[in-house]
């Protein structure tokens, strides 16, 4: 059976529970009504007695394109400051939610979507996906956890790279360098991420959830990232800076940043 609410849908099979970011007539971006629909999906799956595992996907042919550039909020911080706290407990829950968490990974992880990729427990990805961080090529810093999720997947340099360039890999360089552990055929992720969450339906859930905890308790306090992002991101999404990268990234054309 499944139930939508609002840009995001949760399919219940046994345990199973895929939740899909539903939005992808702007491949998946987590603009407000998305963003809240899939905190909810998150909040129930976490909760619900019955789910035992939950799979990430997007709708289409694309993961997740980050943030929604159009709606961000840039002179209110009272609507910066909801925002953020909205993506600090999606954060929250796929890293300290007691399921365990696979990411489905087709076409392209992006900015918040990549966030939400390396806050997953197990990574599955297209042979043709692709990750990025291109948070300062419009502007604003990393947030949804990435700066304190990514660098424990893949190590502080890497980490370092891909946040201050913003460029794309590739899943084979994804799988080298330990984002994605699993590579599939293009169209292929999903069903894969659905068969590895029925292998764990098999495993005692308080084990899981104990693991999870085990895990999250030896890399570090989340919260210090977390609140670090509230205010770089209050912050930067009132620059010049950010209007001219959003400008320019709808200009299709190279941003000029003046520092300010």
């Amino acid at each position: 059976m499944s139930a939508a609410a609002g840009t995001a849908r949760t399919a219940r099979d046994g345990g199973v529970w895929t939740i899909t970011i539903a939005n992808p007539a702007k491949r998946n971006a987590l603009d407000d009504p998305t963003r809240k629909a899939l905190l909810a999906a998150l909040d129930e799956a976490m909760t619900a007695d019955d789910c035992r595992v939950v799979v990430l996907t997007g709708e289409g042919p694309t993961f997740c394109a980050g943030g929604d550039l159009p709606s961000m909020p840039t002179d209110d911080v009272p609507a910066i400051a909801a925002r953020m706290g909205e993506l600090h407990r999606i954060a929250e829950r796929l890293l300290e939610g007691p399921r365990p968490v696979i990411a489905a990974v087709e076409a392209a992880a992006y900015g918040s979507g990549l966030s939400m990729v390396a806050a997953a427990d197990v990574v599955v990805a297209a042979r043709d996906a692709r990750f990025c961080a291109p948070f300062t090529k419009v502007g604003v810093a990393p947030d949804v956890g990435l700066l304190w999720s990514l660098p424990r997947r893949i190590g502080l340099g890497r980490a370092r790279q891909m946040a201050l360039f913003g460029d794309p890999i590739t899943a084979d360089d994804a799988v080298r360098i330990g984002l994605v552990e699993r590579l599939v055929e293009p169209g292929h992720a999903t069903a894969l991420a659905i068969d590895l969450a029925r292998q764990l339906c098999d495993r005692a859930p308080l084990a899981l959830a104990a693991t999870k905890r085990l895990v999250l308790a030896g890399a570090g306090p989340l919260q210090s990232v977390l609140a670090g992002e509230l205010v770089e991101q209050q912050a930067l999404l009132g620059t010049a800076d950010f209007d001219e990268g959003r400008r320019a990234f709808f200009e299709r054309r190279p941003a000029k940043f003046g520092g300010t």
